[in-house]
């Protein structure tokens, strides 16, 4: 430890009390206090100290001038800085920050709760959110996206690649601080199986078997290979003991939907409804029984915006802390604002694209009228316009970084003027003054759907600009945001929609464009149907093997581009606004939306400082 600077202060010390000593035994005159000799030697005769005790101090005053009490109390406020600046330096330089229990953080999300529960709410951004927080599953994702156990203690995959034997770490307790086993992990299985639930990670278990060995021991056994197998187990686990009495056809009906029971960091502590019964707030507190990293925030809390307007204005009226998600012309007034709030950029492996359903328009069946939708949209434009050029385009479902990307292709294929030739080809023609086609008698028109987000509604604007330039008249249908999808996507309520998917962390294109998805519970947006495609998914389902993965992944491309089911336009990134307050958070990559509150056990608002320990 370098004590110089304290020795510098124990002599500055020792010069003004050798200095003060002189100005009482000087002789001075004109108002200069006089000690006489004999005065002192009679002094020291009644009390053999040399320094006055501290009773004896507070007299000093009487015995002071003017210039000498200036003089004193410098010397004290000096001392008392110099005190006070050494502690503050030991300290600061032998102890570290760090994390303190207490806070609270409100965060603004997009639409309401349905279905709080991993069977049912894997299709709402705001039931997932809550999903992620309430409840744990066998493996999660990490950081780095790599998975991990959760309440997992060590699994083992046999040489077939077909039976997955997991075992279960002990004492993992409900929120009820009831005992979870492995009883509930096949409970929550079975209820994903069973077809009358329709839950949408059905496909995943499908024709898996599920063996229950004993309380700490389960068993998956699967009819062949499946490569992402492992991924489909960080879904929630359900508590059989809340469960198991209600009838399946009360499912979704159950108040459970609304104030889950998990066994992960949070649980439910309340919500609040308007008059109206809706759903306006929400909030969740630490889980004091939890078996991994407790949280440090106190009070976790969430708002629910029917549209990105009303939270935005919520934010700027400081309401909530921070949103769900932030539109890019938003975060550039934020950054000119400098307001005290973070933006993370998170990469995402997602593909936004207008997805064309034919059986709603047979316009839409016309293989060139398709080439025409895509050939007068400049994805360059509009990713500059809308995202500040904070996106990259695409020609197909397949991400930079996947196997089977082909960097070669061509990404913006933008030319109005051979899309007019097109359609000149197919008879599609002006009529009188009208700036719109008609063959005939018939107009040439369409209809785009997107949901209700800043971002959305622009490109949709843009996009219906462009088509319009070529003569293709374009209605827009702005569905909100909290019922896109039980109202339009379920329903496959649409002609052409803009909408994004997420593929997840182990690329798999199955839930996306396989036949049998083509039902409401699936995510087949299109209702393609190939015989051809079907094989190569299931097949790249089965291995593990790059290479091989790729060239299937490639011929898959390859249909998709020949039948063009849908116009790919870019991959964005997300933007993640929280308030400076919030600590802690390092997540750089996710699978999907929810995936920014992974490690939001290691968030933190408060702090302290602790001595630092030897290494």
């Amino acid at each position: 430890m370098n004590l110089s600077w304290l020795n510098k202060t124990t002599s500055f010390i020792q010069y003004w009390f050798k200095k003060i000593t002189y100005w009482f035994k000087a002789e001075k005159k004109n108002g200069v206090r006089l000690v006489e000799e004999y005065d002192e030697k009679l002094i020291l005769q009644l009390s053999p100290k040399r320094l006055p005790h501290l009773k004896q101090l507070k007299y000093l005053p009487r015995f002071l001038n003017k210039k000498e009490k200036r003089l004193v109390v410098s010397f004290i406020l000096i001392g008392s800085i110099s005190l006070l600046s050494f502690i503050f330096s030991f300290t600061w330089r032998h102890t570290i920050l760090i994390p303190k229990a207490g806070g609270s953080y409100t965060e603004a999300l997009i639409g309401t709760p349905q279905y709080i529960n991993p069977i049912f709410g894997s299709t709402n951004d705001v039931d997932t959110d809550l999903i992620k927080l309430i409840y744990s599953g066998l493996l999660k994702y990490n950081n780095n996206l790599e998975l991990e156990n959760d309440i997992a203690e060590s699994y083992e995959i046999s040489p077939d690649g077909k039976t997955y034997t997991f075992t279960i770490k002990p004492n993992i307790r409900w929120h009820d601080n009831k005992e979870l086993t492995t009883k509930d992990i096949a409970f929550t299985i079975n209820m994903i199986q069973d077809i009358r639930n329709n839950s949408p990670l059905e496909p995943s278990f499908r024709g898996v078997k599920v063996n229950q060995l004993d309380d700490r021991k389960i068993q998956f056994v699967l009819e062949k290979p499946f490569a992402p197998f492992l991924h489909s187990l960080t879904v929630g686990i359900l508590p059989a003991h809340a469960w198991e009495n209600i009838s399946s056809q009360s499912y979704k009906l159950a108040e459970l939907n609304l104030k889950p029971i998990g066994s992960g960091p949070w649980q439910f502590d309340g919500l609040k409804k308007n008059k109206d019964g809706n759903l306006i707030s929400y909030s969740l507190k630490p889980f004091e029984n939890f078996y991994g990293q407790k949280p440090y925030i106190k009070n976790l809390n969430f708002k629910f915006y029917a549209n990105y307007d009303l939270a935005w204005q919520a934010l700027l009226e400081q309401n909530v802390d921070g949103i769900s998600f932030i539109p890019k012309e938003k975060k550039q007034s934020l950054e000119k604002n400098n307001r005290q709030l973070q933006i993370y950029n998170l990469q995402l492996p997602q593909y936004t694209g207008i997805f064309i359903n034919e059986n709603k328009n047979d316009i839409l069946k016309e293989q060139k009228i398709r080439n025409v939708l895509e050939l007068t949209i400049d994805k360059n434009k509009l990713i500059n316009d809308v995202f500040a050029g904070e996106a990259l385009a695409l020609a197909s479902p397949l991400l930079p970084g996947l196997p089977g990307y082909n960097q070669n292709l061509n990404t913006n294929p933008y030319n109005p003027e051979e899309a007019i030739k097109i359609l000149t080809e197919l008879n599609w023609q002006k009529k009188d003054e009208d700036q719109f086609l008609y063959k005939d008698n018939k107009i040439l028109e369409l209809t785009l759907t997107t949901v209700d987000y800043p971002d959305n509604i622009k490109m949709a604007n843009m996009i219906r600009d462009f088509w319009q330039e070529v003569g293709i008249k374009t209605n827009l249908n702005i569905v909100p945001a909290s019922s896109i999808q039980r109202e339009t996507i379920r329903t496959r309520n649409y002609e052409l929609l803009l909408f994004g998917e997420i593929l997840g962390a182990d690329p798999d294109f199955y839930p996306f464009w396989h036949s049998s998805q083509q039902k409401d519970s699936g995510f087949n947006l299109t209702s393609f149907n190939n015989k051809r495609a079907d094989a190569l998914l299931e097949q790249a389902r089965e291995t593990n093997d790059l290479n091989k993965k790729s060239e299937l992944f490639s011929q898959f491309e390859n249909i998709i581009l020949e039948y063009k089911p849908a116009i790919f336009l870019f991959q964005p990134t997300y933007s993640y606004l929280l308030n400076k307050k919030v600590l802690g958070f390092k997540t750089t990559r996710i699978n999907i939306p929810s995936d920014r509150l992974n490690d939001s056990t290691n968030w933190y608002i408060k702090t302290k400082r602790r001595f630092k320990t030897e290494n």
